[in-house]
């Protein structure tokens, strides 16, 4: 089973790339089963990506990976937060002047994506799904209906969840992203020896 979920889908790596080098403003999502393989081609989609363009700033946040600090939500917005402050070339008094966290942190969130324009920006949060859903925090707050023209923003949640995909789907038409199948019998064959 762990082979099953590490094999590289690559087929399925071609309309991430596009989407990150092509014009769409609306974030991107990868939705299917439990357990299928989501976060791992994320995982290679963000190795490769960072090499086929090395002065983009690629910001992965893996929800639930093992720390605490990856559990809800508002964990997610502060992470993003902290490391767009780390990677943004900005004035030191403007960045200063950016608050570590309050109640509008999802506004410094977006704000900070606006203003952070010196490089490309790509953001890829996995297992949505899989954070504790705070009472002021939802997938309509955290992702913004259209993107800047330098930011990527690559989502991925168990297409179970049809809150989620209704969420973004209704927030951007059309919605863009693929919902990864099954694995093929020829995937299978390549995983036994």
């Amino acid at each position: 089973n762990i082979k099953r979920r590490t094999v590289r889908r690559k087929e399925f790596l071609g309309p991430l790339e596009e989407y990150v080098t092509g014009t769409a403003h609306v974030p991107f999502y990868v939705s299917g089963g439990a357990c299928i393989g989501k976060n791992v081609l994320l995982a290679h989609f963000v190795t490769d990506i960072v090499r086929k363009i090395p002065d983009a700033v690629v910001i992965p946040f893996f929800a639930g990976s093992g720390s605490a600090q990856s559990r809800t939500m508002q964990q997610c917005v502060l992470y993003l937060i902290k490391q767009l402050k780390s990677h943004c070339y900005l004035p030191k008094k403007r960045l200063m002047s950016l608050p570590e966290t309050t109640a509008d942190d999802l506004k410094t969130l977006h704000e900070m994506l606006d203003i952070c324009t010196a490089r490309p920006l790509i953001l890829v949060t996995a297992g949505l799904d899989q954070l504790e859903r705070d009472v002021s925090y939802d997938l309509d707050a955290l992702l913004p209906q259209h993107l800047p023209r330098h930011v990527k923003w690559i989502c991925s949640f168990r297409s179970q969840e049809k809150q989620l995909l209704t969420a973004l789907v209704r927030r951007q038409a059309p919605a863009m992203g693929f919902e990864l199948p099954l694995m093929r019998e020829d995937d299978m064959a390549q995983l036994i020896p």
